[in-house]
């Protein structure tokens, strides 16, 4: 039976690393979001964006909308322009990209 999962000890350790574990962090400061616990999800959420750049821009979003939620509107503000900046140009008719720029008060591109 064929696996999706590499069998190359390097390349297995390079997925864990740069795919796994980020999407795993993501998930998890999600769901402290949407559970309403903003300061984990601000802890695991600013640690995703920290490890993965640009790679997952919803970090930044829910990130911001986490600060937000914390009264924190201005760390809320620098990570929703953060998540703008690194939002990919054909995935910006998105819902979540037009809720940042509504936010930060301006119209979508």
């Amino acid at each position: 039976m064929e696996t999706f999962f590499p069998q190359d000890p390097e390349v297995r350790s390079l997925v864990q690393e740069q795919l796994l574990e980020p999407l795993a962090a993501f998930f998890t400061g999600l769901n402290a979001y949407l559970l309403g616990f903003y300061p984990q999800a601000i802890e695991g959420l600013d640690a995703v964006r920290a490890k993965a750049g640009g790679s997952l821009p919803l970090a930044s979003y829910y990130l911001g909308l986490a600060y937000l939620r914390a009264g924190e509107p201005l760390a809320g503000e620098e990570a929703l322009s953060h998540f703008l900046k690194t939002v990919p140009p054909e995935r910006r008719r998105g819902a979540a990209y037009a809720d940042a720029h509504h936010r930060l008060g301006g119209a979508p591109q």
